[in-house]
């Protein structure tokens, strides 16, 4: 495990569920949630709106250690030292030299106002 690897996130996964009108909806009421050690989560960037509302969007990084690959996908929220983020955009398996996955990378980001 890398030096920086040494934090420990939460996977909350919502399932589909039907809604009112026949459609899918993710249903937050019933997550799974799966225990990923051996990563590291980075401050990206941040930015702020304040033309029609007061809007912060904080972005983060999420990367695997080397060789770990994680069940992780674009519709998923991360829970990481107390904060609840989204997936933003599907995570990047970089692919290592003779086969597999060399390391995780995905983009994280916490929205509020």
């Amino acid at each position: 495990m890398s030096v920086l690897a040494v934090d420990t996130v939460i996977v909350i996964r919502a399932p589909l569920a039907a809604n009112r009108y026949g459609g899918q909806l993710r249903d937050w009421t019933t997550t799974t949630r799966t225990t990923v050690v051996g990563v590291s989560v980075q401050p990206a960037a941040a930015t702020e709106d304040v033309r029609d509302r007061e809007l912060l969007v904080n972005a983060y990084t999420l990367f695997t250690s080397r060789g770990q690959d994680i069940d992780l996908e674009a519709t998923d929220r991360v829970e990481w030292n107390g904060l609840v983020l989204q997936v933003d955009g599907d995570p990047n398996r970089w692919p290592a030299p003779g086969g597999g996955v060399h390391h995780v990378e995905a983009a994280l980001k916490l929205v509020t106002g």
